[in-house]
């Protein structure tokens, strides 16, 4: 099967149909380079030295990950950016954790949520219908709010209990 020609054949030729549709004088070099485009239109990273939140958690784990990804994508900064800010040697570990709970018991996890919620302030981004819940239900208490249970860990249930999601998305046990 195939023309019979051998890989030098094949690879002049596709120079040659190149050089056709890009023309002589190198249009290809000429053409912007996308590694240079992208830093080029992300834009500085906001000042959140002085934004003060209350000091909850309320995003899980899997959606602290879901805005720092965001934020990297929209904004010059790294993962040793926030490892700075956090004040931790490297968040590589939380941000490698897989599921909606993994890095729960990372050190860094608070830290880059209420980055993640600083951000969200500085840049006049309004609450979502969930977090606006979250407050709602928690008041004025100091407790952290309830996210969900993680149903990676061992836990005892009766036999009509189930994990089930609720109204805002979080996982709960139900029975019956």
């Amino acid at each position: 099967v195939g023309c019979g020609c051998n890989e030098a054949y094949q690879m002049g030729s596709y120079f040659f149909w190149k050089e056709k549709k890009l023309g002589k004088e190198g249009q290809l070099a000429s053409l912007p380079d996308k590694a240079k485009a992208k830093s080029a239109s992300t834009a500085t990273f906001p000042d959140i030295s002085k934004v003060q939140t209350d000091g909850k958690t309320y995003l899980t784990p899997a959606e602290t990950r879901r805005e720092l990804l965001r934020c990297m994508k929209n904004y010059k900064v790294t993962q040793a950016d926030f490892a700075k800010m956090v004040g931790t040697s490297s968040i590589t570990k939380f941000m490698k954790s897989g599921g909606e709970f993994g890095g729960e018991e990372s050190e860094s996890y608070h830290g880059l949520a209420a980055i993640c919620e600083k951000v969200r302030i500085a840049t006049g981004k309004a609450k979502s219908k969930k977090r606006l819940a979250l407050e709602q239900e928690v008041g004025k208490k100091k407790k952290q709010p309830f996210l969900g249970i993680n149903t990676n860990r061992k836990m005892w249930m009766s036999a009509d209990s189930y994990a089930a999601k609720d109204e805002l998305g979080r996982t709960v046990i139900k029975r019956g």
